[in-house]
């Protein structure tokens, strides 16, 4: 049943974010909504941010009650974080926030009015990305269908990113919503389509509520000019077929749409892969793509030719014979 003034649980991984945990507690703690819940999930951080965190904490003695640190026994990364705070939250919503951004202080505020007005299992508002160059406001559509939201959830968008929704708790229980632990990387894409699927009503507000700074290297999606992030690639198609597997017994346009992203996922990969003469990643996204129902190939623009070089030179990849033109086949292939 709900409360006329819900209760919020605001869950915060923490690791390696010294320099920054202090802006994100301040705005926090400073929030215009009273009954909220504070979660910080300690992921071992071997840096100062905890004690950071405490000093802040303790300048705000009337949110100390309502703040629960959680510590992790060894690193288990920011999937497994979230999935610490989700099991230790009590209030009816849950907003995330990553520990190197920060919200604006009316936030909760703003997201709780409106969820009592709509009543929808998500509020979703306005988010501003901060680069070292300039400031971006982040597109939040109002979606016309469940349909719509749920299919834009699954795509490899920054939409799909969990930190400025309001969440009904009770999504995450009923449904068993977690990340998948080791999958660090776009595992809000695996969380939110779920959430969106199951989510009996949601809304968008057109005020920002969210800043999302990339003014730093973040350990699971940075990637330097001329170097290929492995990790991001793999949790990215990671994430996809478990999207996949979601959508195989549920309806028909979602699964033919998890599908057609997975490849296109791993159509990046492969060329990523090619361009950056990286054999043992290319073999390993040759595999996955064999694997995949040959039928969704045509969401990457791949003709009948092109498929069949792919499917003829396979073998040739994975015994690295005419690596070299398969890579340049597939560089200077256009795609739709």
């Amino acid at each position: 049943m709900a409360t006329i003034n819900p209760y919020v649980s605001i869950v915060i991984p923490i690791h390696n974010v010294e320099k920054y945990i202090e802006r994100c507690a301040v705005r926090l703690f400073e929030q215009t909504y009273a009954n909220i819940e504070y979660v910080f999930v300690n992921d071992c951080t071997p840096d100062s941010s905890i004690d950071v965190l405490i000093r802040v904490m303790s300048r705000y003695p009337h949110r100390s009650n309502q703040t629960k640190i959680i510590n992790h026994d060894r690193n288990r990364g920011v999937a497994a974080s979230r999935n610490t705070a989700l099991e230790h939250c009590t209030g009816e919503f849950v907003i995330h926030a990553d520990s190197d951004d920060y919200t604006e202080l009316d936030s909760v505020e703003t997201l709780v009015n409106h969820q009592l007005t709509s009543k929808a299992d998500i509020v979703t508002g306005l988010a501003i990305m901060h680069t070292a160059y300039n400031q971006i406001m982040l597109p939040s559509p109002h979606y016309s269908s469940k349909e719509e939201f749920v299919i834009d959830m699954m795509q490899p968008t920054i939409n799909h990113s969990l930190w400025n929704h309001l969440i009904r708790k009770s999504l995450y229980d009923d449904y068993n919503i977690r990340a998948k632990e080791g999958v660090n990387c776009g595992e809000d894409c695996w969380m939110m389509t779920r959430l969106a699927y199951y989510a009996e009503s949601f809304d968008t507000i057109d005020k920002v509520v969210y800043h999302y700074d990339c003014t730093r290297e973040h350990t699971y999606t940075a990637e330097k000019k001329g170097v290929i992030n492995k990790k991001r690639l793999k949790d990215d198609i990671d994430n996809a077929l478990l999207i996949v597997d979601f959508f195989r017994d549920k309806e028909q346009v979602y699964f033919d749409e998890a599908n057609r992203v997975a490849v296109r996922s791993i159509e990046v990969a492969l060329k990523r892969a090619a361009r950056a003469r990286e054999h043992d990643l290319f073999n390993e996204m040759c595999a996955k793509l064999m694997a995949s129902d040959k039928k969704y190939w045509d969401a990457i623009g791949w003709d009948n030719g092109f498929k069949r070089f792919v499917s003829q030179h396979y073998h040739s990849c994975r015994t690295s014979l005419c690596l070299s033109k398969v890579y340049n086949k597939i560089l200077s292939y256009k795609y739709k």
